[in-house]
């Protein structure tokens, strides 16, 4: 009986890691296309509740590896370089749904400033191609998981 849990268990964890890679990559291509912009707001807020619901399965895990970003003779481990992944993936959502607000609140699409030889970019872009570089990674990396992880 133990293991009919454990199996829904993984097939939940499964749906929302297909879910992530679903919803972001169709969001990207609904504004590649040239889809209407509301659709991307919409898949944009499925992908940070999807987030969200990817962390509330791994609290336990996400409140550990918290804890060893702490432990300066930890930040090499390979179990807190999790931590940092979790962390930047965690920082570009964020980051992506504020430039996506304030690109809605200003009408038009908000620069960063030009640093040095770097010319000025479009926020919310240069923020979502380094969300989906990164997801890219953490996927490629743990494809061979992905699948039968377990919510800890």
């Amino acid at each position: 009986m133990a293991s009919v849990g454990a199996n829904g268990v993984r097939r939940r964890r499964w749906l929302v890691h297909l879910g992530l890679i679903a919803v972001l990559a169709v969001s990207v291509l609904a504004i590649a296309g040239r889809g209407t912009l509301w659709w991307h707001v919409a898949l944009g807020l499925v992908f940070v509740g999807l987030v969200l619901v990817h962390l509330g399965q791994r609290r336990r895990s996400v409140t550990l590896l918290w804890r060893r970003l702490g432990v300066a003779e930890a930040w090499l481990s390979r179990r807190t370089s999790i931590a940092w992944a979790d962390l930047w993936l965690t920082f570009f959502t964020m980051n992506m749904v504020l430039s996506g607000v304030a690109d809605l609140i200003a009408g038009r699409p908000v620069f960063l400033p030009a640093i040095g030889p770097i010319p000025p970019m479009r926020w919310h872009a240069s923020t979502s191609l380094a969300l989906v570089v990164m997801v890219v990674v953490h996927v490629v990396q743990r494809a061979g998981r992905l699948r039968v992880s377990q919510i800890r």
